[in-house]
C-alpha cells in the first residue's frame, strides 16, 4: 500500500506529525507494509507492525529507498469490517431499552 500527500499546507503544526502516524496505524490494521510519500511532510517505509523503517525529516528533500514485505493475509477487522463497532452499538441500544423499561416505576391503576 502507498500514501502518497502533500502535507505542505499543516506547515509547523502536530498535522503532519499525525498523517504518518495515521498510516502506521493502517499497516498495523490491514497487516500491509505502507510506502508513506510526502512532498513537504515526513517519508516513510512502515512494516506491517507500524514501525518506521526508514523516515525523513520535516520540509528537508531526501530520497529513501527499502524492501517491504508483501502480506496476502486478510485481517479479522478487513476481512469482516466493523462488525464489532455495530455489535456495540445495538448491545448499547437493547442495554438502555431494558434500562428504561426497568427505570420507568410501574403504575397501579385505580
Amino acid at each position: 500500500m502507498t500514501v502518497i500527500t502533500n502535507d505542505g499546507w499543516w506547515r509547523n503544526t502536530p498535522g503532519y506529525r499525525q498523517h504518518v502516524s495515521y498510516a502506521s496505524l493502517r499497516a498495523i490494521e490491514t497487516r500491509r507494509s505502507i510506502a508513506h510519500s510526502a512532498n513537504t511532510g515526513i517519508s516513510a517505509l512502515i512494516n506491517q507492525k507500524g514501525v518506521r523503517l526508514v523516515e525523513t525529516r520535516w520540509w528537508e528533500p531526501a530520497v529513501i529507498s527499502g524492501t517491504l514485505n508483501l502480506n496476502e493475509k486478510l485481517t479479522f477487522y478487513v476481512r469482516y469490517g466493523d462488525y464489532l463497532g455495530w455489535m456495540s452499538v445495538l448491545g448499547m441500544v437493547v442495554l438502555g431499552l431494558y434500562s428504561l423499561t426497568c427505570a420507568l416505576p410501574s403504575r397501579k391503576r385505580r
